[in-house]
């Protein structure tokens, strides 16, 4: 790779620094690093692998006037591959044209397109679907409502996508179709869930108990546990019974050379059922800014349901009792200690 790439990357990162991914906060040159990459790896050169760089510069910051700098910097050839993955030109003075409007043209042009384009789209779709396929798991249906198309719209648009890229023989496109049968599946899933209106068996408003697991092996871990304490106790629909001493653990798996853990539980008394328990969980990590990048890794703040009364809970992203809880010492621990004041107390 030459200097162009080089400076290609520095402008890509200058125009979308303000800029995110759908429904969170990770900049939105992490998508655009992520294309450029798959596309080197499926054989791109240099001039393809810019473009897949600055392939939203045109649609996203700033129309005809964006895809004129692009020619000035990096040539017509970049240009025009850069115009054929966007689907909108009209820049930030005019509104988009409705978006089946501006997909169908899209795909119409994707037929027809060069390979180096398709390729790009290609590259694309599939770090856009990971990342779809990836939230849906965690998050259900309602992550459709980020996207203009809905559920129906999005599942729509990349079955087209696959069909047209499979009459095109590209390699790589069977990636692409595991993601969409992927999501397929997680949408029938959900969708079952949904329908069945004994979804939890814990009727809402009915007070249940959870023993939740906490522990924070980053920052000052007495204080992230003592806050997410009271962000506990001021979430509505849950009382703390008991909380447990703080015990200093060691990091099971992960990255090597992590902090020790501080590891805690709580028995909480709750009217929430366990789905909107774990939300009223996740939310708490997020105040106290955890956020999932390594498996296993460094976190401010985690706060798992381990028990909840005596259900039995086998979801995507919800799993009751939580997996292996009562072999795991730095969670048995603190949870006799828990379960024993409360028996003590209630006698």
């Amino acid at each position: 790779m030459t200097e162009r790439f080089a400076a290609a990357l520095a402008w890509a990162d200058e125009l979308h620094r303000s800029q995110f991914r759908k429904g969170g906060k990770t900049p939105y040159v992490s998508h655009l690093l992520r294309v450029a990459g798959l596309a080197l790896e499926f054989g791109a050169d240099e001039e393809t692998a810019i473009a897949a760089l600055l392939h939203d510069a045109v649609e996203d910051q700033g129309g005809l006037e964006t895809a004129d700098e692009i020619e000035r910097r990096f040539g017509k050839r970049v240009r025009k591959l850069v115009c054929d993955c966007s689907d909108s030109m009209t820049g930030r003075a005019c509104p988009k044209k409705p978006w089946r409007e501006r997909k169908e043209k899209y795909l119409k042009h994707l037929n027809v397109a060069s390979a180096r384009a398709r390729l790009i789209s290609l590259c694309d779709k599939i770090d856009n679907l990971t990342s779809i396929v990836r939230d849906v798991e965690q998050y259900g249906l309602a992550v459709f409502d980020r996207f203009h198309g809905g559920l129906d719209g999005t599942v729509w648009y990349y079955e087209e996508v696959v069909r047209i890229l499979t009459g095109h023989k590209m390699s790589g496109v069977a990636e692409l179709e595991r993601l969409l049968s992927r999501l397929k599946e997680l949408i029938r899933s959900w969708q079952a869930r949904e329908e069945d209106q004994n979804e939890s068996p814990q009727p809402k408003g009915q007070p249940g108990y959870a023993l939740l697991g906490l522990g924070s092996n980053r920052g000052d871990r007495r204080k992230y546990l003592a806050a997410a304490r009271v962000l506990l106790e001021k979430t509505p629909g849950i009382v703390i019974r008991q909380f447990s001493s703080l015990y200093e653990t060691l990091p099971q798996g992960g990255p090597a050379q992590q902090r020790n853990y501080y590891n805690a539980t709580a028995l909480v008394e709750t009217t929430l059922t366990p789905r909107e328990l774990l939300a009223a969980t996740q939310n708490v990590e997020a105040q106290l800014h955890r956020k999932r990048t390594v498996h296993w890794g460094p976190r401010t703040i985690d706060v798992d349901i381990l028990l909840y009364n005596d259900l039995e809970v086998n979801e995507p992203d919800l799993i009751v009792p939580h997996p292996r809880w009562s072999e795991r010492e730095f969670v048995l621990v603190p949870a006799v200690e828990t379960l024993w004041r409360e028996l003590v107390q209630s006698q």
